[in-house]
């Protein structure tokens, strides 16, 4: 999907990734919908209910800016530098095992983890078409991601 996205942004210079995003969002409902009338799914899909709504909701906000900021930060880096920065995401959900739950990781995570940092910022530095706007798309991407 992320080499979709990439040549549908740059390819033909596609502006409104927003209407990108309806789309897909809206295709895979369509097509879980469609799976679950023809009875594809292991179980049927359960009735909606307004305490799953909003219990769910804020995680499906969070899921959809990760979408929209991963599709804004496409639009002016190169896939591979989003490929890496993407990675970063790890960094974050770690720290956020670490600060908020106090759960602790051996040091080969953390060197795994410091080897990423390494290589993105290597990336960076090499990067020809360097955007800050798009690096500060992906800045708030990893965020969502994390």
């Amino acid at each position: 999907m992320v080499l979709l996205n990439k040549h549908a942004l740059a390819s033909f210079n596609f502006t409104a990734p927003n209407a990108l995003l309806l789309f897909q969002c809206t295709l895979a409902v369509v097509l879980v919908k469609l799976c679950d009338a023809l009875g594809l799914l292991a179980r049927p899909l359960q009735p909606l209910k307004k305490e799953i709504v909003i219990l769910w909701f804020p995680c499906n906000i969070i899921f959809v800016l990760m979408l929209g900021t991963g599709f804004y930060a496409m639009q002016t880096i190169g896939i591979g530098m989003f490929t890496i920065f993407k990675q970063l995401a790890n960094i974050s959900t770690a720290l956020g095992d670490v600060l908020v739950f106090g759960r602790s990781y051996p040091w080969p995570v953390w060197g795994c983890l410091g080897l990423m940092i390494a290589s993105a910022a290597a990336g960076a530095s090499t990067d020809a078409a360097f955007s800050p706007v798009g690096y500060a798309w992906q800045l708030a991407n990893c965020l969502l991601t994390g």
